[in-house]
């Protein structure tokens, strides 16, 4: 998966002005995935404001394949 900027950079302005760049490399659910970072330490990141089906509810499987669709 390609670099992400645009999501990262709207995580991190809503932590504290933190900005982390980094890799995509697992969709955990509809808003939670791992980053590995510059360090090449792994982040799981939870999307703020966004919520979504957890995996095995209804549209669980759909929301973790739109997150992995935008991320790509």
């Amino acid at each position: 998966m390609r670099l992400i900027i645009l999501i990262t950079t709207f995580i991190a302005s809503v932590c504290h002005g933190e900005i982390m760049e980094g890799r995509v490399v697992r969709i955990v659910d509809g808003d939670t995935l791992v980053v590995l970072d510059a360090d090449k330490l792994q982040q799981r990141v939870r999307l703020a404001g966004i919520d979504t089906p957890e995996r095995g509810q209804h549209f669980g499987k759909r929301a973790k394949q739109n997150l992995s669709r935008l991320a790509s």
